[in-house]
């Protein structure tokens, strides 16, 4: 060391200013050691105080850009906060150097500990700075469903309700009753009544023979090899999906099927029913009505009336008449189930508005089912080397309508 020079002990904790409020006791404490190494320094160098009052000034003069630049934007510019006038560390600072007690401690006129409240919003600043909220992204948590949600499902099928009977072959053949004149009668004629060797009544019968072919009714789509395997649920939900478009296709011919080409021949066919034409004046209910008489008067048991759904509706809000808000239906809050004259309805899409179909469904038709539903998995071509799976469903089956006298179609109202 030269002759001249001297060494100061550093004022190592001064510069350092925290917002955790815990800072203050290591501030003083470093500044308690700083004043005891100056007055051992000055009583050693008692000539050099001059120049030590320099250097004490050139450091308050240090001190007070610090304390400046916390107070403007140096704080803002070392946090990325908003304004550095109320940055925690600058506003804690500022509350310490105007403290009694804490300048009480620095000159050490208070001996012992000293306490020192800080309000907490010097801390924590503005609310809308210091908010944790979904939106800044931070905590933007996900929860995965498992699974793929498939789309709207119908619950009731009306091939369910007829009976369904297995076939070997791709063609059913059967015969039906088309006319029966019945003449039954007591034996016996003539005045005196003679009831033995006379001939007795004569009956007929026609029948007609029908061949209804069994289609198959199928469909595909394709899928990568890839997705599949990557999407654990995605072939089962292709699958299902495949399988509820056999359904809506089977429902649809079972009651418009015409018999054309690959159609089936539905109850709707031209031969198929009996028509129904209501009577003048009459609601849909009054149609429904007579239309199950007239199958009770054939000697069938009426146990199904098939609607569309809006029509339906339309019928549970017919009210009584005179202005009566009685519902005929049934109340609005009650179970009100979906039956009319004490039948089942089934609503269906598939049935055209204004008209409906009541009929015995025990006796009316049979479904002949050659093959049910199955879901297959292939190649096709090139989809091989283009990793394309083919995944097909069909079906093959078929309604006969074997009795049309009991199947009534036709309009609800005139």
């Amino acid at each position: 060391m030269h002759a001249n020079s001297y060494m100061i002990p550093a004022p190592r904790g001064l510069i350092r200013v925290n917002a955790d409020g815990g800072i203050a006791a290591e501030v003083a404490a470093e500044i308690r050691n700083f004043k005891a190494n100056f007055e051992a320094w000055k009583q050693k160098h008692g000539d050099r105080v001059g120049t030590l009052e320099d250097k004490l000034t050139e450091a308050a003069a240090n001190l007070l850009d610090l304390e400046q630049r916390l107070a403007g934007g140096e704080h803002a510019r070392l946090t990325g906060r908003g304004s550095a006038g109320n940055a925690p560390a600058a506003v804690l600072a500022q509350h310490l150097i105007k403290n009694d007690g804490f300048q009480g401690v620095i000159g050490q006129k208070t001996s012992g500990n000293t306490r020192i409240e800080v309000d907490s919003a010097m801390l924590l600043g503005s609310v809308e700075a210091s908010t944790i909220r979904h939106d800044d992204g931070f905590f933007d948590t996900r929860e995965l469903q498992p699974g793929v949600v498939e789309g709207v499902k119908r619950r009731t099928w009306l091939r369910n309700r007829f009976p369904t009977l297995p076939t070997q072959g791709g063609t059913v053949e059967y015969h039906r009753e088309l006319v029966f004149t019945n003449n039954a009668a007591p034996q016996g004629s003539g005045s005196p009544f003679i009831h033995e060797g006379v001939a007795k009544a004569e009956s007929a019968i026609t029948y007609e023979a029908v061949e209804e072919k069994i289609p198959t009714i199928a469909h595909f789509i394709k899928a990568s090899k890839q997705i599949l395997a990557d999407v654990n649920s995605l072939r089962m939900t292709l699958s299902n999906r495949l399988l509820y478009g056999l359904e809506l296709a089977i429902e649809s011919q079972i009651i418009t099927g015409q018999g054309t080409g690959a159609n089936m021949s539905g109850l709707t066919k031209s031969g198929n029913f009996t028509a129904f034409t209501p009577s003048s004046g009459d609601s849909a209910l009054d149609s429904i009505n007579r239309a199950l008489g007239a199958i009770e008067t054939a000697d069938g048991v009426p146990s199904l009336v098939i609607l569309h759904p809006l029509d339906f509706r339309a019928a549970q809000r017919i009210k009584a008449s005179g202005g009566s808000e009685e519902y005929l239906f049934g109340s609005p809050s009650g179970a009100n189930g979906a039956n009319v004259w004490n039948t089942p309805i089934h609503t269906t899409p598939a049935m055209t508005q204004g008209k409906f179909i009541a009929l015995d469904v025990q006796q009316a038709a049979v479904i002949y089912e050659r093959m049910n539903a199955v879901v297959d998995a292939g190649w096709v071509d090139s989809d091989f080397t283009a990793n394309l799976l083919t995944l097909l469903a069909e079906i093959r089956l078929t309604i006969a309508v074997q009795r049309p006298t009991m199947v009534r179609y036709g309009d609800l109202t005139l």
